[in-house]
């Protein structure tokens, strides 16, 4: 990212000012943590996945969002 900026002397420019690592930086929905961990439900045992829902309810009702998610996996999408 830059920035204009303005000297001493009164001259207008721009200068470097942040550096964006893009191959981490990126926007997700809110439901992705939940989708995402349900989508590796089965290297897990039950008890978890019974607490993963648990601990994401208290966010909201992503069962809409994880069906969707689900039917995308079962075509090959999404992976």
């Amino acid at each position: 990212m830059v920035e204009r900026i303005k000297d001493s002397a009164g001259a207008r420019g721009w200068r470097l000012s942040d550096i964006i690592d893009w191959e981490t930086a990126g926007y997700y929905p809110e439901y992705w943590d939940y989708t995402k961990s349900m989508f590796e439900e089965f290297r897990w045992p039950r008890r978890y996945n019974g607490m993963t829902q648990d601990v994401f309810n208290e966010f909201g009702d992503y069962s809409e969002e994880l069906g969707v998610e689900r039917r995308a996996w079962a075509l090959g999408d999404g992976i």
